[in-house]
């Protein structure tokens, strides 16, 4: 099933402004919940379902898992992608993560939704635009395969690390060093 890629547009910008994904990730955090309704697996199933309708996906599977003595985690499996929580009772703390692919999802009402179920007293919510059409567009296909096609050649992987220093919102401590792996063949 091929999906259309979502295009999301910052209020008065042009479609050449426009961001082109395949999808997009929610990650949320929600706390001073209630202890109670985080460890009560049979709720947050029930909850978790009723957001994915609510977000209006189409739900596939969905498990759920109570660990002892407290704290539930469960995935919710959507023909859009997958919904995910994580809680931790004893401090009053959920993690959501959903994501999704197309753009007819409504992601933020479901989200609103599940922390007032919870009692979440604050949310903290980051969006990150998945699968950039612009940087897949640039991707050659058969990349690093080349070579393999022709009798007798060699090919060699080669490993480059680089770092990228992320800036921080606030100055406190030193920058973070996020290192990213690029194999490249020739």
């Amino acid at each position: 099933m091929r999906r259309k890629p979502i295009t999301k547009r910052r209020h008065g910008a042009s479609a050449s402004a426009a961001t082109a994904s395949l999808g997009v990730q929610w990650t949320v955090e929600l706390m001073g919940c209630d202890s109670a309704r985080l460890d009560d697996v049979d709720r947050i199933a029930h909850d978790m379902l009723q957001a994915a309708k609510m977000a209006q996906t189409t739900v596939v599977n969905s498990h759920f898992h109570k660990f002892s003595p407290q704290g539930v985690s469960g995935v919710v499996i959507i023909a859009e992608s997958h919904i995910a929580i994580h809680t931790w009772p004893e401090v009053g703390y959920a993690a959501l993560d959903m994501f999704t692919c197309g753009d007819k999802v409504h992601a933020n009402s479901a989200i609103r939704w599940l922390a007032s179920r919870f009692g979440a007293a604050r949310i903290e919510i980051e969006q990150k635009h998945r699968g950039d059409i612009r940087r897949l567009k640039s991707f050659q296909p058969g990349f690093g395969t080349a070579r393999r096609s022709i009798p007798g050649a060699r090919t060699r992987a080669h490993v480059r690390v680089t770092t990228r220093r992320r800036r921080r919102r606030r100055s406190s401590g030193p920058a973070m060093v996020a290192p990213a792996a690029t194999i490249a063949t020739r």
